[in-house]
């Protein structure tokens, strides 16, 4: 009889202590390129992640690997394939060999700095519906959220301003991929290969004339101090970010968990170009002040531009076509999402 009352105790104190087992909350590793003090994780990451927790608070905690401390800045993607993170911050025209559709984003005159907002929402469609179901399931990941980058601007190193494209034939620019690279070739210039961190000493050696790289990026490298002038009205195209998750590890989390991942993301993605576009008007300001000479496009040389850079979109779509891929469909949807933002 004790010992039938012992189990009887055990049984019920295993009952009781089954559901505060299922409370236990659930971990996910995040994994990012940038440091802790970088404004896209204090824009767009700490968002994210304090939204997921106040939607459902106690259920989820991250564990944060900042700073390329889980994973290099080209290996996101790979660090979720590989089971090393459960999310990433990947950009994904660091992947065209896996993500080549989505870098499109990265050629010039997708969307113009005012229309940033709209190109995020318009990209999130595309992600979350066409380009979830044609790219990222070949992949195996689900793209949890997304931002994109403001369009990259030009820099050089004469305070001269340029109202011409004319003027940029045979300059030697920093790119920050191969959307720029083939953009500056189609012009007759020539883009090289340089990492922001070494980009300082490229501009001071005059290894480079100048640079193609987000406005908000000059005060972190102190790119002010070797720059003259800067654009405000170019597109040279921008960056696409995902947020990948498996696809079996985001289909085991459980329907609030996931609801409020794509929620806070969906909010994270807004604060993020908020953000982006905030800086680079506050940048703007700063620079003047210090003497640089910040110039707008005058509108022929845009259309000078748009009209030298069509065969950058060619040669992409043509590259499209030889891995039997639909970029026209995508770009056409990204811009009909795009002209429902008006």
């Amino acid at each position: 009889m004790k010992k039938l009352h012992a189990l009887m105790l055990g049984v019920g104190a295993a009952l009781v202590a089954a559901p505060a087992l299922a409370q236990e909350p659930i971990t996910l590793k995040i994994s990012y390129q940038f440091p802790e003090h970088h404004f896209v994780t204090l824009g767009c990451i700490n968002p994210f992640i304090e939204g997921v927790e106040k939607r459902v608070p106690g259920k989820v905690t991250f564990q944060r690997f900042p700073a390329e401390q889980l994973a290099k800045a080209f290996n996101q993607l790979d660090s979720v394939r590989n089971r090393i993170a459960d999310i990433s911050i990947h950009n994904a025209g660091y992947t065209p060999q896996l993500t080549p559709l989505t870098t499109f984003l990265e050629l010039p005159g997708m969307y113009s700095f005012d229309d940033t907002m709209k190109a995020q929402r318009a990209f999130e469609k595309l992600a979350k519906d066409d380009l979830a179901k044609t790219e990222y399931a070949k992949i195996g990941v689900v793209p949890v959220w997304v931002f994109v980058t403001s369009p990259y601007q030009f820099q050089m190193v004469t305070k001269e301003p340029t109202t011409s494209i004319d003027q940029l034939r045979g300059k030697k620019l920093r790119v920050p991929g191969a959307g720029a690279e083939m953009a500056l070739s189609a012009i007759d210039a020539v883009g090289v290969r340089v990492p922001a961190s070494d980009l300082y000493l490229a501009l001071q050696r005059g290894t480079v004339d100048g640079s193609i790289i987000s406005t908000q990026a000059l005060p972190a490298y102190k790119l002010d101090e070797v720059l003259g002038s800067m654009s405000t009205n170019a597109s040279w195209g921008g960056s696409p970010f995902i947020a990948p998750m498996r696809k079996d590890r985001w289909d085991a989390l459980p329907d609030d968990v996931r609801q409020a991942i794509s929620e806070a993301g969906h909010e994270a993605g807004e604060k993020c170009v908020e953000t982006y576009m905030r800086l680079e008007i506050e940048e703007h300001e700063r620079l003047r002040k210090l003497g640089k000479t910040v110039f707008a496009l005058p509108e022929p040389a845009l259309k000078q531009l748009d009209t030298a850079l069509q065969p950058v979109v060619d040669n992409w779509l043509a590259q499209m076509d030889q891995r039997s891929l639909d970029g026209k469909a995508v770009i056409a949807k990204f811009k009909s999402n795009l002209a429902a933002e008006d």
